[in-house]
Order: structure tokens, then C-alpha cells, then sequence
């Protein structure tokens, strides 16, 4: 698990919008023990919200999209059956990151 991955994961994990399997998520903070997991963004095809994605940035990314401005917490239990589609590439790794609203991932309770 690494900062600015992509990996699938289905939104029954996340919570995010209608239960999609395996919603591509780009990982913006990775914890350790006793902790484990990454807090992620889902991405979406829909929709004027969220940092933009251009297709095929990334095997995998078939459709233009935005990463969401709000984080998802994953456990590492979960993210380890999510297929990785590697790390998103400069430019948009960092847009992604500098749009994320990180203040949710600093509260000690979850979202």
C-alpha cells in the first residue's frame, strides 16, 4: 500500500454511493499497526465533483472521472483483496492529494 495507488474496492467497503464493485479508490494516507489500512478517495464517472482524471492515466481507468474531495477509511484486512492498478502519474497524483480533504483523517473518531 502506497500514497496516490488506485485500487478497486467495492463500495460496500467504503459505504461510498450504490454498492458498485470494485470502484476504483485512490489511497491518501496509509497506517500501521495498531491501525492498519489507508483512508481512500472513491473515484466516480459521474458527476462535477471531485479532482479530474483523465482515462487510461492508469490501466485499468477506462472512462474519464474525479476523485472525491471526502476520504473512506479501508482496513488493511479489506484493501488486501483489492487489485492494485499502480500508482496514479504526475500530474494528477498531486492534484488528488492537495484536493483531498484531509481534515476528515485527522478526527479520532470515523467519519
Amino acid at each position: 500500500m502506497e500514497v496516490g495507488e488506485v485500487r478497486r474496492v467495492d463500495d460496500a467497503i467504503t459505504g461510498f454511493d450504490r454498492n458498485k464493485p470494485g470502484r476504483p479508490c485512490v489511497l491518501i494516507r496509509v497506517e500501521t499497526d495498531p491501525r492498519a489500512g489507508a483512508w481512500v478517495l472513491p473515484g466516480s464517472s459521474k458527476g462535477s465533483i471531485g479532482t479530474f482524471v483523465p482515462r487510461n492515466t492508469l490501466r485499468g481507468l477506462k472512462k474519464d472521472g474525479r476523485f472525491q474531495f471526502l476520504p473512506r477509511w479501508v482496513s488493511a484486512r479489506d484493501l488486501a483483496g483489492c487489485p492494485s492498478l499502480g500508482c496514479l502519474p504526475e500530474p494528477y497524483r498531486t492534484r488528488v492529494l492537495e484536493n483531498a480533504n484531509t481534515v476528515a483523517v485527522d478526527f479520532e473518531v470515523e467519519l
